[in-house]
């Protein structure tokens, strides 16, 4: 599950092109639509085997989007090197453009994890569960990844302490009794 690493690797091939780029030392200096573009360009690149290749550019996309409203130039060129100004502004990336998008591969994974072994229950079950947990996760992503952040402030990807958090856990069991009972989303 290295969503975030894949995201970070991508960030980082877009870094090294703003290096040259004029930066304001002023104020924050907003990505660009042709960075954000360049940024979703080596996103969908090399596929992540963890999720479908339309899930893949839908994420791709949702991050570049957040990138442009969310993050600054500045942040991606202080994401560089290993002292705490560049893990804060790592964090920063995970909370403000990964955390808003993760909805979309826990879909995938939700999905992929109850039709192959975890509750060994019809496709239309698995997709309500991966649906709901998904709109479940598009609103919970960024409170578990802040606490799991204060917890571990070192972390690159997110998905498996979020996933497999016992909250996350325990909603996950009551939305599949839900999705298996046959009852309306909340």
């Amino acid at each position: 599950m290295a969503y975030s690493s894949h995201l970070i690797r991508s960030i980082l091939l877009v870094t090294a092109l703003l290096a040259f780029a004029p930066v304001s030392a002023s104020a924050q200096t907003a990505i660009s639509p042709e960075q954000a573009y360049s940024y979703y360009q080596n996103c969908t690149s090399t596929r992540d085997p963890n999720i479908s290749g339309e899930t893949q550019d839908i994420f791709c996309k949702c991050t570049a989007m957040k990138m442009q409203s969310d993050f600054y130039v500045e942040d991606m060129v202080m994401m560089q090197g290993d002292s705490a100004p560049a893990r804060k502004a790592i964090n920063k990336m995970l909370l403000n453009v990964y955390a808003p998008c993760m909805e979309f591969p826990v879909r995938d994974l939700i999905f992929k994890r109850c039709i192959e072994n975890e509750y060994n229950v019809q496709k239309d079950i698995c997709e309500c569960l991966a649906s709901r947990m998904a709109d479940y996760t598009a609103n919970s992503a960024r409170k578990y990844l802040s606490d799991i952040l204060k917890n571990n402030p070192n972390i690159t990807d997110p998905m498996g302490p979020i996933v497999n958090h016992p909250k996350f856990i325990q909603h996950e069991k009551r939305t599949a009794l839900a999705c298996i009972q046959g009852e309306p989303a909340p």
